[in-house]
Order: structure tokens, then C-alpha cells, then sequence
């Protein structure tokens, strides 16, 4: 199982909670399951970063960065499907949409995005 991950940081422009309204929004939802259907991924998962005391505190005694402030998963079923859905012709169009959509909240110079492997 291959997984894009991308962990995201909100624009420093934007307010937590307008960052929230963003990533909750059904049109945010809509996009990424379109994004799946149509380049064929297993799936997706949308994790948001608590905002909460718990976190500051393990950040704190690690001495760790602030935490992202979304991450998303998207699933492969191996390499070669991930080259698949790269190369496809559908795939420019849609993730261009995603892009485009991401930058309205995202700040994409202080995001990570890699693949993993499981």
C-alpha cells in the first residue's frame, strides 16, 4: 500500500477557525472524493489537528515545531497505480482543481507532501 500524505499548514493570513470552515466545507469534501473516484485510489482519510491544550503540552515537553494543521491521505494500491494516476490525462485537470482550491487555505511553502509506504 503506497500513501500520498500531506501534512498542511494553514495560510498565516487566515484565522483557525477560517481554516476550519475551509477544510469542513462540502465543496472541500466533493472535490477530494472526485479526486478519488475519477484517478481510482483505494481512498482518502482528512485528519484536522486538534487545537487543545494536550497538544501544546506534548509540544512543550519535546521541544517539538507547531503541528500541522490538517493532513491528508490518499491510498494507492502500489507504485505502479500511483505512475497511473500521475500520468492519466484526467489527473492534470483534476488535481490543478485541487491545487487551486488548497492555496484558497493552505499554505503550500510550509506543507510537506511525500509517499509512504506500508
Amino acid at each position: 500500500m503506497i500513501r500520498q500524505m500531506q501534512c498542511l499548514r494553514k495560510r498565516k493570513d487566515l484565522a483557525p477557525a477560517e481554516f476550519r470552515a475551509f477544510w469542513n466545507d462540502q465543496e472541500f469534501e466533493d472535490l477530494l472524493s472526485d479526486l478519488v473516484d475519477s484517478l481510482g485510489m483505494i481512498r482518502y482519510e482528512k485528519n484536522l489537528s486538534l487545537q487543545v491544550e494536550a497538544t501544546w503540552d506534548i509540544q512543550k515537553m519535546r521541544g517539538t515545531g507547531f503541528p500541522y494543521d490538517g493532513v491528508i491521505e490518499f491510498w494507492f494500491d502500489n507504485a505502479k497505480a500511483v505512475r497511473r494516476t500521475l500520468e492519466s490525462e484526467n489527473s492534470c485537470t483534476l488535481r490543478e482543481g485541487f491545487w487551486a482550491y488548497l492555496e484558497t487555505f493552505v499554505d503550500i511553502e510550509q506543507s510537506s507532501f511525500f509517499f509512504t509506504e506500508s
